[in-house]
């Protein structure tokens, strides 16, 4: 891999992260704070049934999330060649002497 291919793939690596800690954020933690109510299973469901449109944002949101994640993975594996088969902690070099 050449250093601009590397460049690309840690700059679209990083959007991705962008992107999926901002629809994180919003489907597991914003939204949830404005639906559920914590004692009453009945005031969720009308709150759910009162703003559908933000829970279907959420449900989308974590469905780009998801589409970040795999992404993300799949930068991350064409990354690992270059790093070496062994781990470069030292207690891994240290585990690797005889």
């Amino acid at each position: 891999m050449t250093a601009p291919e590397a460049q690309r793939y840690a700059r679209i690596a990083g959007i991705l992260l962008v992107i999926s800690l901002f629809a994180g954020s919003f489907g597991e933690s914003y939204v949830p704070a404005k639906l559920l109510a914590p004692t009453d299973l009945a005031e969720t469901g009308r709150n759910v049934a009162a703003t559908l449109g933000l829970f279907r944002a959420s449900f989308a949101a974590y469905l780009i999330e998801a589409a970040c994640d795999l992404a993300l993975t799949a930068i991350f594996y064409v990354f690992a060649p270059s790093a070496g088969p062994y781990p470069s902690s030292p207690s891994a070099s240290a585990c690797s002497q005889p």
